[in-house]
């Protein structure tokens, strides 16, 4: 195949055939397309753009990482002999010429490319061995087991929801098609749930692992004993508007349904009504007890720029403001600390109380998500351009992980914390380092590395100075 990269103001790269038909677009850069190149193998494409910006993409088109750190054009690139490393460049208008070597190996330490259409959830088991991952394709596919990885078929629509039973002896997952499926960690389906017919938005296992709650795109709601027999409904909220989030307190004796009506409405363990919340001013968007199960964290779509704490009785204890819409709100695992991210661009750190304790850098875009590590040392929070960043305890940055071309729409850390998996609308899943040492280790071989002066130097005497003063991106057959 040939790759064809006009200098169009279209932002496109294109892939032909070898008979020079159109294979692929390229779409993603927001201004020129200025180089592009295949990898050695052929597996990989990368581009670079006046956007200030390379990317890299599979054979087919598919947007793998998106590669961030020049602040001016990028005009030049070039891979090394074995594909492992590729070197960027700004060209002669740069009021600072830059060139970075970036180690491809280090992107993702996992890229895990076997659903098709977007990876919409991902979980651990409780012991970490096993992870799953599910999408709009139908599948959850198992990782970790002896026999190699599995393949649950079953479902006859996009999954969106997947969580393994605290003793890791059942994985659920819900699906579009409103059914909700155990599994035994081999892969037997030991259970099929089915509603009313409409998509399954949410249901979660009970801490016990005794019960199921799943809430409908109908605006249904149900209480499932997972030992069989009929679902208790939990009804109360508008027909038609989805029931989005369902939780379980962490002792398990209350459940809380959120729904576009609304309003949060609480119910004990057995599905008998406890309180309705609200009404709030815009629809639900998310909502979750406080590890004690006395206070409901909870946010609206548009209309509101805050998320708000409240008792169970419906009084407001704080309020945790934003520029913009709250997209995420989480209750560290001690319940000292609460994490919110916005479309405005930032994540922010509140006491319960509401009181700010660190507003995270902009990411440049609306941040999906937000999470706690296990034992709460640790932040990751997740953009809609494919980013994923990962913090300390109090929100002191520790690492940009830029491998997602696409927006990042799930994440879960390891119950040990040393690991996070992340799911994107690019149609991967990866495995990202997480642990502090390791970190450490990896910061003496960075994703991406600015070369120092003295480099610099160095890689204008091997590959020559631009006319201009820019560097020329070309790497020596030798890969030095």
């Amino acid at each position: 195949m040939r790759l064809h990269a006009p200098a169009s103001h279209d932002g496109t790269a294109r892939v032909l055939g070898p008979d020079g038909r159109e294979r692929a677009v390229l779409r993603g850069h927001g201004k020129e397309v200025m180089a592009a190149a295949f990898s050695p193998d052929g597996r990989r494409i990368a581009t670079a753009s006046y956007d200030g910006t390379a990317r890299l993409w599979d054979a087919e088109g598919s947007g793998l990482a998106v590669l961030r750190g020049h602040g001016a054009e990028v005009t030049a690139l070039r891979f090394s002999p074995d594909g492992r490393s590729l070197l960027t460049s700004t060209g002669g208008t740069a009021s600072k010429p830059s060139a970075i070597l970036w180690d491809l190996d280090r992107v993702g330490e996992f890229v895990l490319r076997d659903h098709r259409g977007w990876v919409r959830a991902v979980a651990f088991s409780p012991d970490g061995s096993l992870l799953a991952t599910a999408g709009e394709d139908g599948t959850v596919r198992l990782r970790g087991r002896e026999d190699g990885p599995g393949v649950l078929r079953g479902h006859r629509g996009a999954v969106r929801r997947i969580a393994f039973s605290a003793r890791g002896d059942r994985l659920l997952s819900a699906s579009d098609d409103g059914t909700v499926r155990l599994w035994d960690p081999g892969g037997a389906e030991v259970a099929v749930l089915e509603g009313s017919g409409s998509g399954v938005v949410e249901a979660p296992l009970s801490p016990d692992g005794r019960r199921v709650a799943a809430g409908y795109a109908d605006g249904t709601a149900l209480l499932w004993e997972v030992a069989g027999g009929e679902p208790v409904p939990l009804r109360g909220h508008g027909p038609g508007l989805p029931v989005a989030r369902v939780r379980f307190s962490a002792d398990g004796s209350r459940i809380l349904t959120a729904s576009a009506d609304r309003t949060v409405r609480l119910w004990s363990g057995s599905g008998e009504p406890a309180g309705v919340l609200g009404p709030f001013p815009g629809n639900l968007r998310w909502a979750e007890f406080s590890p004690g199960g006395d206070r409901v964290l909870a946010s609206v779509g548009a209309g509101d720029s805050s998320a708000r704490l409240l008792d169970l009785a419906g009084a407001e204890k704080a309020s945790f403001p934003h520029a913009d819409v709250v997209l995420a709100a989480r209750f560290s695992p001690d319940g000292r600390r609460v994490l919110t991210t916005s479309v405005d661009g930032t994540a922010a750190l509140w006491t319960p109380g509401g009181a700010l304790l660190a507003r995270l850098p902009d990411h440049g875009c609306p941040v999906v998500l937000g999470e706690f590590s296990p034992r709460g040392d640790r932040l990751l929070t997740g953009a809609e351009d494919g980013t994923v960043r990962l913090w300390d305890g109090t929100g002191r940055p520790l690492l940009l992980l830029p491998g997602h071309g696409e927006e990042v729409i799930t994440a879960a850390f390891s119950p040990d914390g040393r690991r996070a998996a992340t799911g994107s609308k690019d149609g991967t899943a990866r495995l990202w380092i997480t642990d502090p040492a390791e970190i450490r280790a990896l910061a003496d071989r960075r994703a991406s590395r600015p070369f120092s002066a003295g480099e610099r130097a160095r890689v204008a005497d091997l590959l020559g100075e631009g006319a201009a003063g820019g560097l020329a991106a070309e790497v020596r057959p030798d890969g030095k």
